[in-house]
């Protein structure tokens, strides 16, 4: 059995000032550090040992991920490795720009000049499973990301997720297979 543990990064101050980043690289806030420390806890309540640790390479993400790292026995001396399939939806004109109504509706539509479709998202974002499905078969892995890329994966395997689904900075979202066979799906779990 394979098991993804998908984790949203720590907040930005983006996040704070209700922006929205895409893949302008924002860095972790003062809050957004103690983010991945309460989601380490919450992993630390599972019974998950991780085998490796993927991130986006956005730098939030990727200072996520050692926090992380660092917080979780069984990641202590896992080297982070950097998958660019899990990057933030490119979100064209729409990048650094307040979240209002009209241009959280101009999202949802699409109707941004230069943002990345939802289905080109979501075909990206499954090459990124698929990749770790057939790379690392039986392996637990932790996947550190963003908000768009897991509801494009969760899209896939619970018609209860869309985009405009919340998933929170101190979740963690799981998916396990059987070679590539879903088996189970959770997502927004708090423990």
């Amino acid at each position: 059995m394979t098991t993804l543990c998908f984790v949203r990064h720590g907040r930005t101050i983006a996040n704070i000032q209700m922006r929205i980043q895409g893949q302008i690289d924002n860095p972790l806030s003062d809050e957004g550090r103690k983010d991945p420390v309460i989601v380490s806890e919450m992993i630390n309540k599972t019974d998950l040992n991780f085998d490796l640790i993927i991130s986006s390479p956005l730098s939030r993400a990727i200072d996520t991920a050692n926090i992380i790292k660092e917080n979780v026995p069984s990641l202590k001396n896992k080297e982070i490795i950097i998958n660019p399939l899990f990057i933030e939806r490119e979100f064209g004109a729409a990048e650094g720009e307040p979240i209002t109504e009209e241009n959280y509706r101009k999202v949802m539509t699409e109707d941004f000049e230069g943002i990345e479709k939802g289905v080109d998202l979501c075909k990206r974002t499954l090459e990124g499973v698929n990749f770790l499905l057939e790379n690392y078969p039986n392996k637990t892995i932790l996947v550190v990301c963003h908000s768009h890329v897991i509801k494009s994966i969760f899209l896939k395997f619970d018609n209860n997720v869309h985009f405009d689904t919340k998933f929170g900075h101190h979740n963690i979202n799981i998916l396990k297979f059987n070679g590539n066979k879903i088996l189970d799906c959770k997502f927004n779990i708090c423990l």
